[in-house]
């Protein structure tokens, strides 16, 4: 029986895996839920500013949790940005909160490009859930125009 539920577990996941890297990312305006399980993330409002180094993203998430009975643990390691040439730029806060079951919550997170970063686009990844592997961890294949 373990070793039936461990090779379903396998599959599953490879399934996710490469549902994930075959399927083209898909860029949405603001505003757009984004699903992660239980979880929806809305990007609700993006600032750029100039930096001493490029541009300063600050950027609102609304966070829903959407679960009965689980806490959700946000990071803003969650979250991270890319460019037109496929650069990856970290948050640079590191802010972290739990929302407990039904609760909801906008959380800030701030990015530094520099000059000549394009089009960046804000993406999400916290790893494969359940839910995830119902629709091919589609959430990871999202990202929010921040241009």
């Amino acid at each position: 029986m373990v070793f039936r539920l461990a090779a379903l577990a396998v599959v599953f996941t490879s399934i996710a895996a490469y549902a994930h890297a075959s399927a083209a990312p898909m860029v949405v305006p603001r505003g757009t839920a984004i699903r992660h399980d239980d979880f929806i993330f809305t990007v609700v409002r993006a600032k750029r500013s100039p930096s001493f180094q490029g541009d300063r993203y600050s950027v609102v998430v609304r966070i829903d949790n959407h679960a009965l009975r689980v806490p959700y643990q946000w990071s803003d390691s969650i979250v991270f940005v890319s460019d037109a040439a496929g650069n990856r730029y970290a948050a640079q806060s590191k802010g972290e909160c739990e929302l407990p079951p039904g609760a909801s919550r906008n959380v800030r997170v701030d990015f530094d490009l520099p000059r000549g970063a394009a089009r960046p686009v804000l993406h999400f990844w916290d790893g494969v859930l359940m839910g995830d592997l119902f629709d091919g961890v589609a959430y990871a294949r999202v990202g929010v125009r921040l241009y």
